[in-house]
């Protein structure tokens, strides 16, 4: 039995399917209220948990951040594919509105430390790059972390970590202070999730 979050998942699959499926204008439109009235607090939740730790989104008015937010959140629903679980809709939602704010607002480092994966443009630092993020479209990286979770190779708070880590660049004193471990441990586990993803794409460290 599907507990709350996973029917609400669901739904939300559902109406963005619906949306992306709707022809007539007025129809798609109220589609899309229905949508953000679900995911609402969860774009507030976002829009002001970014502003929160980077300091180019202080000044920025959260009427603006929340309007761009909603852009985040007309790609991420068009994003989603007939296949995805009801989580990884959310999981879309998410890491479009993220992008949407950063390639806004926040100040861009250069060419050599930021990536284009399937039109969603991530920034990471030079010294955690690596082929699994230059060589793979997002779609298959999301996947491949997905059932590295499923099958218990991965645990999940690894995973939060290496992707805080490589798509909001928070570094590994931060990690260690939120998870209350040293640094060099917070470090490794982020290496380890990097390389059990570059295992199961069949990439080596070689």
């Amino acid at each position: 039995m599907k507990d709350a979050n996973e029917l609400r998942h669901e739904v939300l699959k559902s109406l963005a399917m619906e949306w992306q499926a709707e022809t007539d204008t007025t129809k798609k439109d109220m589609v899309f209220k229905k949508i953000l009235v679900r995911v609402d607090k969860l774009l507030v939740h976002i829009a002001n948990k970014l502003k929160g730790y980077r300091r180019e989104l202080q000044d920025v008015d959260d009427q603006e951040l929340y309007q761009t937010a909603i852009l985040g959140l007309y790609r991420g629903i068009a994003s989603v594919k007939p296949n995805d679980p009801g989580r990884r809709v959310v999981a879309r939602i998410i890491s479009y509105v993220k992008e949407e704010i950063r390639k806004n607002f926040l100040v861009q480092r250069g060419p050599k430390n930021r990536i284009s994966l399937d039109e969603m443009t991530f920034e990471v630092e030079a010294k955690t790059q690596t082929s699994v993020t230059s060589a793979m479209e997002v779609e298959e990286i999301s996947s491949a972390i997905q059932k590295l979770v499923d099958t218990y190779v991965l645990p999940q708070g690894d995973v939060d970590m290496f992707l805080k880590h490589t798509i909001e660049g928070v570094p590994f004193n931060a990690l260690a202070k939120g998870a209350g471990i040293h640094e060099t441990t917070a470090a490794r586990r982020v290496h380890s999730v990097r390389n059990e993803i570059r295992k199961f794409l069949g990439e080596t460290d070689e």
